[in-house]
């Protein structure tokens, strides 16, 4: 298509979509063309443009000398490649641009001038930010105190500033840039808390490395210096990989703080608390002396603010603290008490309150007259906060400790009712002369106990391996339809168990569009299994639909009821574990509390987030979204099905326990399979090697040899022959999968899911 275009359609398009200004000109400046960007940067319309002399953009004091100006340059040979200028607008402002010119000819001679105008306004505006930051920079770390480093932790080097070496007292030729050997330079006293407090900022326990030590100087001296940094960058596994900061040379004011200490009491106690707040007041009240950081701590600047005044230290108060303090004070006073501590909340320069504890010692003369006091302030904001989230903590805790004692309490009834229903329907099918009748009643309420108390033991093990990161997926390829269609035939049978079958049961799968879902099917199974039991246990009336559409490349699943609903206020807490909206329900309807929760972590396992719509007494819907692939391929299996019928396969059972096998035989005595048995996995190894069989039910946990090791064995001489682990520990398929098994089948299983699973490696037909 594009050779079809002419040259001048060509050009036209590129007029048009350049990001550049562009007009054209004759050689007396009327403007012949322009493009839409170039009214853009100007802020004109094309009719106040096209046929004008181009210097109506300016001033009319200005066009006289544009209008010479471009004849100049129309006539001249040589014209500058590009300038910079300043332009105004339409609407008055000022734009930067970069313009370049170009003639046209035509028979060798000039007949027109084509400008492009590229607007550079933001591209000055950050160069000048960039070179006040670096301005800035220079003039922070161009001083004899102060100075940056910067660590690759992988090499070991540090690069710093020029005047890091010399602040220490070196030249940077003499200064190693290798860390270790920097280290070697820290005083001997200093540099087992120093190296610890590095590692632990390396090891992610604290933000930051914060340190002041000694270091050797060229002379053999030591000089004090504060050291501040950080990581700042980190390697894709997470490890650090590059450091930086900046150290101080603190020495002068260590010497400050030598001298403090040999002088005078009072200024030894400056001395020794210099990190807090210190002031001195007289016996009037009145403030004498106030250190800098008393005042940082308050957001004061000038000292001479807080000076000679009584009035202030009072206001500073809180007001629901500022009489009952006050009173104290003056009582232990009168007490001529000495050393005391006060906790208050302390106002602010900009209006907030700080936390503070006072530490007051009061000076008395012989005959008991306070003489002065001197006050050392700290700021425990951060304590208190830390305190008032241990509190909450607390409560959380208590909260989270009374819903699992809670949960324990129901778990206990949830287990005994159907155990007690298993112990006492089970000796009652003992009895003799049962009618027919009796023996199915009790034998159905004895199949729904089991699969109740295997549902609430099935619940309480994947909430436990959610919690503690032990789930993972097993993806696969599959069509999400089959499995909607699968839930739907499950819980159209389901309806009648239950006696629901008044409820209208509806499904929505999309039959136009191929689609492969690459995700853990059988989880994906028990997500939907969850919230459509919820749906059935909490809906008497109406109906029930689940499905899923299709939005870009968006699978959203759903399931919507006309149930009870969920109040906005417990909509959240329905999704931790043990909760159900009300206690109520509980009673109502039973359950451990676990199923919305372990929905909650399947779908973010899965890559999924649960939402929820939900109105009281009107319904529920809830939905989680997953990535589609659309993959024009079949679906792979592990194994090809065999095509031959059941009656003429051979299946090897492997089970060492006798009830367990006689389960087994009994499942399959209508399907007219070949049943071969092994009584360990030595004896299944040997019967494997001595005869073809069509399918392998392997358990796991047996004599002399083990599931596994067997299963390892047989596939040293046979690839293909499907091995299917059974088992009642929770081993996940995917750690059997890549332990050479085909499939897995959890115990206890009925003969449906047996046969089903014999059935997808072994076809019947």
């Amino acid at each position: 298509m594009v050779d079809k275009l002419s040259n001048t359609e060509l050009l036209e398009k590129v007029w048009n979509s350049s990001i550049d200004g562009m007009v054209l000109s004759d050689k007396n400046g009327i403007v012949i063309k322009a493009n839409q960007q170039y009214y853009n940067i100007y802020g004109y319309s094309e009719n106040e443009i096209v046929g004008q002399n181009f210097a109506i953009i300016f001033s009319v004091e200005q066009r006289e000398i544009v209008n010479q100006q471009y004849q100049e340059l129309f006539n001249c040979q040589d014209i500058p490649p590009k300038f910079e200028s300043q332009i105004q607008r339409k609407d008055g402002t000022f734009r930067i641009v970069l313009s370049r010119i170009e003639f046209i000819y035509h028979n060798n001679e000039k007949i027109a001038l084509l400008s492009v105008i590229t607007d550079i306004t933001e591209q000055k505006n950050y160069e000048k930010q960039i070179l006040e930051q670096n301005e800035i920079l220079k003039l922070a770390f161009d001083n004899e105190k102060v100075a940056w480093w910067d660590w690759d932790y992988e090499s070991g080097n540090v690069k710093y500033s020029p005047n890091k070496a010399t602040i220490i007292g070196y030249s940077v030729e003499e200064f190693p840039i290798n860390v270790y050997k920097i280290c070697d330079l820290i005083h001997p006293d200093d540099y087992e808390p120093t190296m610890k407090l590095m590692v632990e900022h390396l090891q992610g326990k604290k933000q930051y490395y914060e340190v002041i030590y000694r270091i050797k100087t060229k002379t053999n001296t030591y000089n004090y210096y504060y050291d501040f940094g950080k990581i700042i960058e980190r390697t894709s596994d997470g490890k650090p990989k590059r450091l930086f900061g900046i150290v101080f040379n603190i020495n002068q004011q260590k010497e400050i703080e030598i001298q403090l200490s040999q002088s005078e009491e009072k200024y030894k106690l400056i001395a020794e608390n210099t990190s807090d707040g210190i002031f001195i007041a007289d016996a009037n009240g009145k403030i004498t002396y106030v250190s800098v950081s008393y005042c940082k701590q308050l957001g004061y600047t000038e000292q001479e603010e807080l000076l000679n005044t009584t009035k202030e230290i009072y206001n500073l108060i809180h007001p629901d603290e500022r009489d009952e303090l006050f009173s104290k004070i003056y009582k232990e006073i009168e007490e001529q008490k000495t050393d005391l501590i006060y906790n208050f909340r302390a106002k602010h320069k900009n209006g907030h309150y700080i936390w503070r504890e006072d530490h007051a010692k009061y000076n008395y003369d012989k005959q008991g007259k306070l003489l002065f006091s001197t006050v050392i302030c700290r700021d425990i904001t951060e304590r208190k906060t830390y305190e008032n989230e241990l509190i909450a903590s607390k409560v959380k805790a208590e909260e989270s400790d009374h819903l699992k004692s809670a949960f324990l309490r129901n778990i206990s009834h949830e287990i005994r009712t159907p155990m007690n229903a298993i112990c006492g329907f089970s000796d009652m099918l003992l009895k003799p002369n049962l009618s027919y009748e009796k023996q199915k009643q009790f034998t159905d309420i004895v199949h729904k106990s089991v699969n109740q108390l295997l549902s609430v033991i099935e619940n309480t093990i994947t909430i436990s391996h959610i919690e503690t990161n032990q789930l993972k997926i097993n993806t696969i390829e599959f069509n999400p339809n089959k499995l909607i269609l699968e839930l739907f035939d499950e819980y159209e049978l389901h309806k009648t168990k239950i006696e629901k079958t008044h409820i209208e049961l509806q499904h929505k799968i999309d039959n136009q569009t191929s689609i492969v879902l690459i995700n853990d099917y059988s989880r994906l199974k028990q997500i939907f299994k969850i919230l459509i039991d919820n749906s059935f246990k909490f809906t008497e009336q109406g109906k029930i639909e689940f499905g899923y559409s299709i939005t870009d490349n968006q699978i959203n699943f759903y399931v919507i009821d006309t149930g009870l609903g969920i109040p906005k206020d417990k909509q959240e807490i329905i999704f931790k574990s043990f909760a159900q909206a009300d206690d109520t329900i509980r009673t109502l309807f039973g359950g451990v509390g676990l199923g919305l929760s372990i929905a909650v972590g399947l779908i973010k396992l899965i890559g999924g987030q649960l939402t929820i719509n939900s109105e009281e007494n009107k319904g529920t819907e809830i939905s989680f979204s997953l990535p589609i692939e659309n993959i024009e391929s079949s679906i792979n299996q592990n194994i090809e099905p065999n095509k031959k019928g059941l009656e003429n396969s051979i299946i090897l059972v492997a089970e060492d326990e006798d009830f367990n096998f006689d389960y087994i035989e009994e499942l399959l005595s209508e399907t007219n399979i070949k049943i071969v048995r092994a009584i360990n996995g030595q004896k299944a190894v040997e019967i494997c090697k001595s005869q073809n069989v069509d399918i392998i039910l392997m358990d796991i946990k047996m004599p002399i040899m083990n599931g596994f090791e067997a299963t390892n064995e047989i596939r040293k001489f046979n690839k293909t022959v499907p091995i299917i682990a059974q088992t009642a520990y929770s081993y996940k398929r995917e750690d059997c999968i890549n332990s050479g098994f085909t499939d897995y089948i959890a115990k206890p299983f009925n003969d449906e899911q047996l046969i089903k699973i014999i059935k997808q490696y072994i076809d019947n037909e």
